[in-house]
């Protein structure tokens, strides 16, 4: 069963990058789904809780503004450059926006892949 919860996590990255990307987001890592801006970029990120047969996914959204970002971390030694340029500067995860408390929605099967795709990009 776990060789088909991955293939339902990459479904719904797919389904998600369908929505997101009318909105100028294209996906950056195996997770992530980024807009660059002229002062920085906004982030939306998909973690997966993994089970027997299916999963939970969790939306957080970030912004990072880099003028903010290289004042903060200009004398940082804890990161490492490469690091620094990864930092957002406010984020919050999607169901505590919207309802003040933690969203984790579950994919089961394809037909959850295109519902609980809809309900990230409403709730986005």
């Amino acid at each position: 069963m776990k060789i088909l919860v991955k293939s339902l996590e990459e479904q719904l990255m797919i389904t998600v990058a369908e929505y997101v990307s009318s909105d100028g987001f294209k996906r950056n890592k195996a997770q992530e789904f980024i807009k660059p801006y002229e002062w920085g970029r906004a982030a939306i990120h998909l973690s997966f809780i993994e089970h027997r047969e299916n999963f939970d996914v969790t939306v957080d959204v970030a912004i990072r503004f880099d003028a903010l970002e290289e004042l903060v971390n200009r004398d940082n030694k804890l990161l490492t450059a490469k690091e620094k340029c990864n930092t957002f500067s406010i984020g919050v995860e999607l169901g505590n926006y919207i309802d003040n408390k933690p969203l984790r929605l579950t994919v089961a099967n394809d037909a959850d892949v295109h519902r609980v795709a809809s309900l990230i990009y409403r709730g986005f």
